[in-house]
């Protein structure tokens, strides 16, 4: 369980239990409303590994209608936003 907190973004932190039961510490509202939002343990340790992902994955380019929300601005960022 404590994995889940450490995801670096929040719409990626749930799972679906053996019971069917969604355990989502950060909730599901980013996942719902096309957000990435660096989640908070991210942002205090690992806020290089939240731009890797995004840029390896391509997650802009893929899924255009999704958005960066709340994140610091960086080169990283608009870079990301630009190649989108």
């Amino acid at each position: 369980m404590q994995a889940i907190y450490s995801f670096p973004e929040e719409c990626s932190s749930f799972v679906i239990n053996r019971n069917y039961e969604i355990i989502s510490p950060y909730g599901l509202k980013s996942l719902f409303d096309l957000k990435i939002m660096l989640t908070s343990f991210c942002e205090e340790n690992e806020i290089d590994v939240f731009h890797d992902r995004i840029l390896k994955k391509k997650w802009l380019i893929k899924w255009p209608k999704l958005n960066l929300y709340k994140q610091p601005e960086t080169n990283c960022c608009r870079q990301l936003i630009q190649s989108s």
